[in-house]
């Protein structure tokens, strides 16, 4: 986490900023409250990378507030802005499920606080409050279904106008 600063906030500060993030609408305030004892608070500043692209990195973030841009390489190895997140939104979650590099950079648009959980935190949750974590996961699993199904309307709306440009030419 080569970008981020670490700041100290109690408990129960970090739990009522996650339950002030539309992220934990699907969570009861107990269930906010114990997430939030498995994250941190960290800062990255205007212009930081939070991770690369290829990178190996464990944690998944939520964007408490600020603004991030996610790059991707294009053919040309050009990084292009694929998607701006603001406050609420999370990054990484994959990184928590498998052990595949990272499948873009993220860089901060904006001074930007996040609550960050390590892949260790979560196991550890896992471990010891099995229930939260499964509750966990499903939330981040139909997080993952809602982007892959934005995602591909996109790409068949892209596709489509590519076609009708090239029937026109």
């Amino acid at each position: 986490m080569k970008g981020l600063t670490h700041l100290q906030q109690l408990h129960s500060q970090r739990a009522e900023l996650l339950d002030k993030t539309r992220w934990a609408n699907d969570f009861a305030w107990a269930e906010v409250f114990a997430l939030s004892e498995w994250m941190e608070l960290m800062a990255l500043p205007s212009g930081g990378i939070l991770f690369s692209e290829g990178e190996q990195s464990f944690f998944m973030c939520v964007l408490i507030d600020g603004e991030v841009s996610v790059l991707k390489r294009d053919s040309n190895n050009e990084e292009q802005s694929v998607a701006i997140v603001r406050n609420g939104y999370t990054l990484g979650e994959m990184a928590l499920l498998e052990n595949a590099p990272r499948s873009a950079t993220v860089r901060a648009t904006k001074n930007t606080r996040l609550l960050v959980l390590r892949r260790s935190s979560f196991e550890k949750m896992c471990e010891l409050r099995p229930k939260l974590a499964l509750k966990f996961i499903r939330h981040v699993s139909q997080m993952i279904s809602q982007r892959l199904r934005r995602m591909s309307g996109a790409l068949v709306e892209a596709n489509m106008s590519a076609l009708e440009i090239r029937l026109d030419e």
